[in-house]
């Protein structure tokens, strides 16, 4: 109207923006790009304009030959959140926690550059511990490269992780409650799951590759040990009797290399005052145990007229009990002379006495 002013008729206007970055091969893991890890080419990006409950107006994207990928003709001021597939097995490293980038421009941020997405397609490891017996209290810490993965692992018990592909070290060690000298392990890897080829896995070091499955597994068997007296046997029964004395001093052996007689290298240990003697730490197996005879005039007396030896088995984790019952001869026979005389070699039950 004639003589009035108008007023408040502003215009406003934004610039649209753009948002980029590229999808890389993080090659060792550390979140960062580094020299000479590329891109990775036909990989979903998915852009959604701050209705997270909306898929319906979610935009996407294929990251090109270079891994690059972009989305333009953006109206700034919205919170967008932008995110990339996830393969089987792949592990994101950057953006690191949610693997997504949550960002609201401004007008005039124009091309809102690296955001970008790392990750590698990871090995998977498992790590398993068996018992031998399997009712063994043993426990043991299962370690991928040093870092505990299942403190305190029972028979059965396993742990998972997802590594960067390369060289990696898998261990046990036996929990603060265990006392590791009393066990011996064996470690198996396998592929596939653990139902494929075995995988290499000398002192517990393995070289994995990107998509491995590997089960390791470690079988810990509890050492066994014998034990047992040598004494005199008076009567001449084969059972010791009341008042029928040990013999200490004694050389008792594990007949290891089955020549029959002591030979180097044979585990030896000597009688105490009470006759007593004993072997421990012993992996399960069958032991052949022989005493050596002062001269030809002492002979072993047993219930089967045994020399100085017994064939024993033993279980993990079992301890077997023997006698060495022997006799005095007053006089010297033949066909009894030292190193000719001849026994019988029989197994026993671990834990029962032969």
């Amino acid at each position: 109207m004639s003589g009035q002013d108008a007023t408040g008729k502003s215009f406003g206007s934004y610039q649209d923006v753009s948002l980029s970055g590229t999808q890389y091969d993080d090659a060792n893991g550390n979140g960062t790009r580094d020299a000479g890890e590329g891109g990775v080419a036909g990989r979903t990006i998915t852009l959604d304009p701050g209705t997270p409950g909306d898929s319906s107006d979610d935009l996407t994207t294929t990251t090109g030959s270079d891994g690059s990928y972009s989305f333009s003709g953006l109206k700034p001021g919205l919170q967008y959140t932008i995110g990339t597939d996830r393969p089987a097995h792949w592990v994101c490293t950057d953006p690191a926690a949610s693997c997504d980038h949550v960002l609201t421009p401004q007008s005039g941020d124009g091309d809102v550059q690296n955001l970008d997405f790392g990750g590698y397609v990871g090995a998977q490891v498992t790590i398993r511990e068996t018992l031998d017996p399997t009712t063994d209290p043993g426990r043991f810490d299962l370690s991928v490269d040093g870092n505990v993965q299942l403190a305190g692992a029972g028979d059965g018990d396993a742990a998972q992780t997802t590594v960067v592909p390369g060289s990696h070290t898998v261990s046990q060690s036996p929990a603060s409650s265990t006392d590791g000298s009393d066990y011996d392990a064996q470690l198996e890897c396998r592929a596939d799951g653990g139902t494929g080829a075995v995988v290499p896995s000398a002192g517990g070091q393995l070289t994995l590759a990107p998509g491995d499955d590997v089960v390791c597994t470690f079988t810990t068997v509890r050492r066994a040990s014998i034990s047992g007296t040598s004494f005199e046997d008076l009567n001449a029964n084969g059972a010791r009797d009341t008042g029928e004395p040990g013999l200490a001093g004694r050389t008792v052996y594990i007949d290891a290399d089955g020549s029959g007689n002591l030979s180097p290298g044979d585990p030896t240990t000597t009688t105490d005052s009470s006759g007593a003697w004993s072997f421990t730490g012993l992996a399960p197996g069958s032991y052949t145990v022989r005493s050596v005879e002062p001269d030809a005039s002492w002979h072993c007396s047993n219930g089967r007229g045994a020399r100085e030896r017994e064939g024993i088995r033993l279980l993990p984790g079992r301890r077997a009990l023997r006698h060495a019952v022997q006799r005095r001869e007053r006089e010297r026979h033949a066909q009894f002379r030292r190193g000719r005389r001849r026994g019988a070699h029989h197994h026993a039950r671990p834990g029962h006495a032969g």
